[in-house]
């Protein structure tokens, strides 16, 4: 696993189902790590094992019509914990905050695999520019030993 303030480690459990259907991920995120709000094109659920990560959830209230620009607005905040787990749509957008003293260590399913959702956003909440995800922001997994 990375080490340091806000590193993280993502490992993906089901490499060999390719390209289709289900992924399943562990995730493992130390404190200090904060992403932009972004979608994911796909659905996905976040069940906690160890450690809390808060996620921002925002409402998009502009049209869509822009490919560069869009307004969102701060919905509410989640926190993922052991007990406590999240689901969200394709078009929902969030970010992740892991503000406590302990890394997390979580499993996330996703319709389809990260690795090949293209089409996903990242806004800059300040400014409301769009950049895409995976290009801007995205770490491909790491193989599973």
């Amino acid at each position: 696993m990375h080490e340091g303030v806000g590193a993280s480690t993502r490992y993906r459990l089901n490499p060999a189902d390719g390209d289709e259907g289900l992924a399943l991920y562990l995730n493992s995120i130390n404190p200090g790590k904060t992403t932009a709000p972004h979608n994911h094109t796909t659905w996905a659920v976040i069940v906690a094992v160890e450690g809390q990560e808060v996620n921002r959830i925002y409402q998009r209230t502009d049209d869509g019509s822009s490919p560069t620009h869009a307004t969102i607005e701060l919905k509410r905040e989640y926190t993922v914990q052991p007990g406590a787990s999240l689901a969200f749509l394709p078009d929902d957008i969030h970010s992740i905050h892991v503000t406590g003293t302990e890394p997390t260590l979580h499993f996330h399913l996703y319709g389809k695999p990260l690795e090949t959702l293209t089409g996903r956003i990242a806004i800059d909440p300040e400014t409301g520019a769009i950049k895409n995800y995976n290009a801007a922001y995205f770490r491909p997994s790491e193989a599973v030993a």
